[in-house]
């Protein structure tokens, strides 16, 4: 099931909660892109896990989260 408005708000604030030093202003960009790759509810929720089990840096990026998902579609393309 596509992850609606509300399931990727509650995602992105399980990432404010473990990145508080994250202005407001990446979290509503990363809102656009995630809502833009049209993630399922379990692809949001395993990305999420992920970055907060394996990101090392100081700042979080929009990449940091949506690499795999962007990767994935790309290679889709890429097939056509």
């Amino acid at each position: 099931m596509k992850a609606d408005k509300k399931m990727i708000a509650t995602q992105l604030l399980r990432l404010k909660k473990a990145f508080p030093q994250q202005n407001e202003d990446f979290f509503e960009i990363l809102m656009e892109r995630v809502e833009s790759y049209e993630y399922s509810e379990n692809e949001l929720i395993e990305t999420v896990n992920n970055v907060i089990d394996t990101f090392e840096y100081k700042n979080l990026t929009v990449a940091s989260v949506v690499k795999e998902k962007y990767e994935q579609k790309s290679y889709n393309i890429a097939r056509l």
